[in-house]
């Protein structure tokens, strides 16, 4: 029904792919940093049981804090200008990325239970944790 079917296609094709495939990009070089500086325990990238709140460290929002422990340097402006339904992909990740118990059926979401490893952070970005 579209004057340039082919456009359409073409566009769908190619947006398909961005979709199918993010997962395979390269990953953005961020900063993990500790506090205390120098200290690397396992336990410092879980996340507490408490109501935990991410908050950016600076008016850039370009260091996140991801708990007491852990921050996160070096994020790009970029990633705060494209909105997946009116929030960051950041935003959606600081939303749903924490413990919650789901009120209807009692079911815990812990995220610390879907890694082995929760200092996956610092082995990603090719550094120890500073």
């Amino acid at each position: 029904m579209a004057e340039d079917f082919h456009a359409f296609a073409t566009a769908g094709a190619q947006l398909a792919a961005i979709h199918l495939r993010h997962e395979t990009g390269p990953e953005y070089p961020l900063k993990v940093v500790c506090t205390p500086p120098g200290t690397s325990d396992p336990a410092h990238y879980r996340l507490g049981h408490k109501a935990m709140k991410y908050a950016y460290a600076n008016a850039e929002k370009s260091e996140l804090i991801i708990n007491e422990h852990i921050h996160l340097q070096g994020i790009p402006p970029e990633a705060h200008r494209y909105e997946v339904n009116g929030r960051t992909p950041l935003g959606w990740f600081i939303d749903r990325y924490k413990i919650s118990t789901d009120k209807r059926s009692g079911i815990l979401n812990d995220p610390n239970e879907c890694s082995t490893t929760p200092e996956i952070l610092s082995l990603r970005s090719g550094e120890s944790c500073r």
